[in-house]
């Protein structure tokens, strides 16, 4: 092992992925194509908090190319609601926090924030789902929200969750020895608030997923842009209620991420979902906007 460094530094160590990836015969998710493929586009809410009322497809039905429009009252049978993200015992704290608050792939009854997916449509070609998209018709009933961290806390603010006082969905206590001793026994205390600027990690490939339905193990098969596909197949297999070998993940190259491709995604669910139950083959490539959003 000691000579094992020395030899490295400063070496010449070729990347085995350069010749793909600068002759262009990488394949992403988006170069995936299987036989019988459609596309899915999402509805989402334009509102930060709103109740949904009658969700109205009918346009967006009749338009040719369209297979078939789904909300979250067509898929909830078939899919567990998505943890919204458990607390971590990281750096020595410990979480404490509720049972635990969960949302359906496409919303059902409230939208929490802008952006979230109530519908998807399903159509022979990409520009066909995004049209009809934009022709579905849903009766949001807007209700207050805040827009920032601080207000949200405060007394008689907005509340997003029933179960989730102050809009605090967990707290985590990381602490070691004595620190209130030590605070009342300092010579000084100070006191700073520090504020970070909003980030939107960017990579140049967006998210993106393709599913197959697999007849065979009654399962899936998702082509997805994923940091982790192992955990991204364990969280598909535990909603769709089947054991982990019936979802296979596969991600080939993956263009960029900064740690906006971990975990599982409302859009990652709803395709697994629908390629399951309806046995059809389907693509989401994201937006830019949508990314942002």
């Amino acid at each position: 092992m000691a000579t094992a460094t020395p030899r490295l530094m400063g070496a010449e160590v070729k990347r085995k992925e350069d010749p793909r990836l600068v002759t262009g015969t990488s394949a992403y998710v988006g170069d995936v194509s299987v036989p019988g493929l459609q596309y899915v586009a999402f509805v989402r809410s334009p509102h930060a908090h709103a109740r949904v009322g009658r969700i109205d497809a009918s346009r967006a039905t009749a338009r040719p190319g369209v297979t078939r429009v789904v909300t979250g009252e067509d898929i909830k049978a078939f899919c567990q609601p998505i943890p919204l993200g458990g607390p971590t015992a990281e750096g020595g704290g410990s979480a404490e926090t509720t049972a635990g608050r969960k949302h359906f792939p496409l919303s059902i009854g409230t939208v929490r924030y802008v952006g979230e997916p109530v519908a998807a449509v399903i159509a022979a070609s990409e520009a066909a789902a995004v049209d009809a998209a934009a022709d579905v018709v849903v009766d949001w009933q807007p209700l207050p929200a805040v827009a920032d961290q601080l207000s949200a806390l405060k007394d008689g603010a907005p509340q997003l969750h029933a179960d989730a006082a102050r809009n605090v969905e967990h707290e985590t206590t990381i602490k070691a020895g004595e620190p209130d001793a030590a605070f009342a026994t300092a010579h000084r205390v100070v006191t700073q608030r520090m504020i970070s600027q909003r980030l939107c990690g960017v990579p140049l490939e967006p998210r993106a997923a393709l599913a197959v339905p697999d007849p065979l193990v009654g399962g899936v098969t998702v082509w997805s842009t994923h940091q982790a596909p192992h955990n991204l197949r364990n969280d598909l297999a535990a909603l769709l209620g089947v054991d982990q070998q019936a979802v296979r993940v596969i991600a080939p190259e993956v263009g960029g991420g900064f740690g906006v491709k971990f975990g599982v995604y409302p859009e990652d669910a709803t395709l697994a979902v629908i390629a399951k139950r309806y046995r059809i083959p389907v693509r989401w490539t994201e937006t830019r906007i949508e990314h942002m959003t």
